[in-house]
C-alpha cells in the first residue's frame, strides 16, 4: 500500500474483467414461425369448394414432416366444408420447383420432407389428389422419357426415331441401351486420352 496526499493505493490489486456471458447455440425452438398459404383449386373440385389458407407454423414444426401441415389444412378444411370432406391420405402437398435440374415445375413432398428444407417463408402450397402427383420421371399419359442425361422429353415408343436426340424437333433413342451419338474425333487416341483426363479431374 502507497500512502498519496491522504489517499492509500493498493499497488498490488489487478483490474477485474467481467467477461460476457456465453449465448447458448439456436435450436429448433428458437427459429422463427413461418408463413405460408395452403391452397386446394384442383380442376376436378368445383368453384365453390376451392379453399385457400394462411398457416403460420410454429418453430417446432419446422423439423417435423410436411404430413402435419397437411394434416392441420385437412382439418380447417373439413370444418369449414362439412358436406364435402376432403380425405387427406387420398393427397398430397405440392411447391414451386424452379430448379434447373428438373424436368417439371412443381414438387411433390413426401412424408419425409421437413418445411425447414422444403418451404419457404410466404410460399404457396397446394393440395392436390394423389392421381395428379405424378412420379418424378413418369407422366400422366405413362409415356417414357428419353434416358440420354439433360433430356427426360417424353416420346411415343410407335413413332420412335433410331436417331439419337439431336434433332430439331428431337427424335429419341428407341431404349436406355441405344448408343449415345458419336463425337467429332471420339475413335482418335488423343480423344480417349483428353477424355481419361477430364474424367480423373472431375
Amino acid at each position: 500500500l502507497v500512502a498519496r496526499s491522504g489517499l492509500t493505493l493498493n499497488t498490488t490489486s489487478r483490474p477485474t474483467f467481467l467477461r460476457p456471458p456465453v449465448a447458448s447455440p439456436p435450436s429448433t425452438y428458437q427459429r422463427r414461425a413461418m408463413k405460408i398459404f395452403v391452397i386446394y383449386d384442383h380442376a376436378s373440385a368445383p368453384a365453390s369448394a376451392h379453399h385457400k389458407l394462411a398457416i403460420t407454423l410454429p418453430a417446432k414444426w419446422l423439423e417435423l414432416s410436411v404430413d402435419k401441415v397437411k394434416a392441420a389444412f385437412v382439418a380447417a378444411y373439413n370444418k369449414k366444408f362439412a358436406e364435402a370432406p376432403l380425405d387427406g391420405d387420398s393427397f398430397a402437398l405440392q411447391v414451386r420447383d424452379d430448379s434447373p435440374f428438373t424436368h417439371s415445375d412443381v414438387r411433390t413432398l413426401r412424408t419425409v420432407d421437413v418445411p425447414a428444407k422444403a418451404l419457404s417463408d410466404r410460399c404457396e402450397v397446394r393440395l392436390v389428389p394423389h392421381s395428379a402427383a405424378a412420379a418424378p420421371g413418369a407422366s400422366a399419359s405413362a409415356r417414357p422419357r428419353c434416358k440420354r442425361y439433360g433430356c427426360q422429353v417424353e416420346y411415343d415408343p410407335g413413332t420412335n426415331h433410331e436417331e439419337p436426340a439431336v434433332q430439331t424437333p428431337p427424335q429419341h433413342h428407341a431404349s436406355p441401351a441405344h448408343a449415345s451419338p458419336r463425337l467429332p474425333g471420339a475413335s482418335s487416341p488423343s480423344f480417349a486420352r483428353s477424355l481419361s483426363l477430364s474424367l480423373s479431374l472431375s
